[in-house]
């Protein structure tokens, strides 16, 4: 499960940063705070005048997967099991992200530390498949279960008749597998998944045509899932959202990362939208902010910064108490791919698709902020 709810009013109310802001709830806070006298007190990795934007620290270089040894990936997720570090992520096999619709598929590589890179231990799902997310879930039969939510079928080349939300998904028993396929019997683009505390599964999906998240709930992993809610229109002037990742925050509210683009801005990519963020008390009843989570610029430990075209595929790393302490992205290390194309363009263009996984750790240092 993603939440563990951290008990004692000492520890929740250290994270708590007061900041200037009128509000008259903690709605207005984006629930990730509390309003406490017409003012929002951050829960630490929350942060700005409406608790709506993560503070990070400083980066590891090289980056999580894909930077060295060189090989194009493109975002996934990482979980904690018997000591060892699991990430589940996307692998072009042949050529740069632009081959994404014919080449991409899930690799497991491993790692003793978050602050070194993942080694690749095998491949979990086969070509045809992207955007992973794997859950490390609970069975009333079976016990612990890691189930891997994907795009594609995992099981065949692509070809014109495919769709990237025709889903198939995986499941074992073990971080090494083997993987059985199952099949959704629904089309969920961009998946992204989540159990519940209660036992519950819920699956968020992208509805392109609509342009709006549905979420999906279910009693077991493979289903049947019937529609819970459908969240509201995203804020205009935010541009497209996509990728979502769903999460129960350490007390009880619900949240969604996604990434947002638009093609407006080919030179100056760090004033691109890039990042989005819906919140519910509930889990049915959600609203939105126009306050980007974050953007296109990283710090690195060496004190040197970097601004990325794009940065996508948003997935939050939690430890034993139920914090999040990392977030993993797809990064196009380019900072613009101008004249030709936009900067949300940079990452399926030939010769700027060379993109990389980089894993960004989250900061609970209050005081002097340094976003």
């Amino acid at each position: 499960a993603k939440m563990t709810t951290m008990t004692g009013i000492v520890v929740v109310a250290s994270l708590l940063v007061g900041l200037a802001l009128a509000c008259t709830n903690d709605t207005d806070c984006t629930l990730s705070g509390e309003c406490v006298d017409g003012q929002c007190h951050c829960r630490l990795p929350w942060t700005g005048d409406d608790c709506g934007v993560l503070k990070f620290g400083p980066s590891v270089e090289p980056a999580a997967y894909g930077y060295d040894p060189n090989v194009t990936s493109w975002g996934g997720n990482i979980i904690e099991y018997n000591g060892l570090y699991h990430l589940y992520v996307t692998q072009i096999a042949h050529g740069g992200l632009k081959s994404w619709g014919r080449s991409s598929e899930v690799v497991h590589a491993t790692s003793t530390s978050l602050d070194k890179p993942f080694v690749k231990k095998d491949v979990a799902v086969p070509i045809l498949a992207h955007n992973p997310e794997v859950v490390l879930g609970r069975n009333s039969t079976n016990g612990t279960v890691f189930v891997i939510f994907h795009i594609f079928p995992g099981s065949k080349t692509a070809d014109t008749t495919l769709n990237a939300s025709d889903n198939t998904a995986h499941v074992s028993y073990s971080t090494e597998g083997p993987w059985q396929p199952f099949t959704l019997n629904m089309q969920c683009d961009n998946p992204a998944p989540m159990q519940h505390p209660n036992g519950t599964w819920f699956l968020l999906c992208n509805n392109r045509h609509e342009q709006r998240f549905v979420l999906y709930r279910a009693t077991r992993y493979s289903g049947p899932y019937e529609v819970a809610t459908t969240l509201p229109a995203r804020p205009s002037l935010t541009g497209v959202w996509e990728d979502p990742f769903l999460y129960l925050d350490t007390v009880g509210n619900w949240h969604v990362i996604a990434h947002s683009w638009d093609h407006t801005i080919k030179t100056n990519c760090n004033a691109s939208n890039v990042s989005g963020h819906f919140f519910s008390a509930d889990g049915m009843n959600w609203e939105s902010t126009r306050t980007p989570p974050y953007g296109h610029e990283v710090t690195f430990t060496d004190g040197s910064t970097k601004i990325f075209s794009t940065a996508e595929r948003p997935k939050m790393y939690f430890n034993a108490t139920g914090f999040p302490t990392h977030m993993t992205f797809g990064v196009d290390p380019h900072e613009n791919c101008a004249p030709t194309y936009y900067c949300s363009s940079c990452k399926t263009s030939v010769g700027f698709d060379d993109t990389y996984t980089m894993l960004r750790p989250l900061s609970y240092q209050s005081g002097a902020e340094r976003l």
